[in-house]
């Protein structure tokens, strides 16, 4: 697990590449806007998880990146990986296979959508 501040530094960046401000996030996640920014400086005594689960999701981030447990800020953003069989479940009942391909378009355009959705949140907050 990373420092403090490493995570810190990392809630930091996911928010600015976002363009979401420190109220944003609070308000998300329903804490006080200094509690996010001592999150952020690495000066929160006792990380705790719900908050840092909770963080993560208003970022659209993987909590496991945020630890540092992957290096890969997008890979199964929220609590899990979607896996081939999520993907087949969702688009055809799970009745056919699916090429790597046609997994990775599927995947590119689900990481569209919210990104879209992200940005319609940010919008309506305003």
């Amino acid at each position: 697990m990373l420092s403090n501040r490493e995570i810190g530094l990392r809630i930091s960046s996911a928010r600015e590449i976002r363009g979401l401000t420190l109220d944003d996030i609070a308000r998300e996640v329903g804490v006080a806007k200094s509690t996010i920014q001592r999150y952020e400086k690495g000066t929160i005594t006792k990380i705790k998880l719900p908050v840092l689960q909770s963080i993560a999701s208003a970022l659209n981030v993987n909590p496991n990146w945020l630890i540092g447990n992957t290096d890969d800020p997008d890979a199964g953003a929220g609590t899990r990986q979607i896996s081939e069989d999520d993907i087949k479940a969702a688009f055809w009942g799970g009745e056919r296979d699916l090429s790597q391909e046609e997994i990775d378009a599927l995947w590119a355009e689900t990481k569209d959508y919210i990104a879209f959705r992200t940005a319609q949140r940010k919008k309506k907050k305003k």
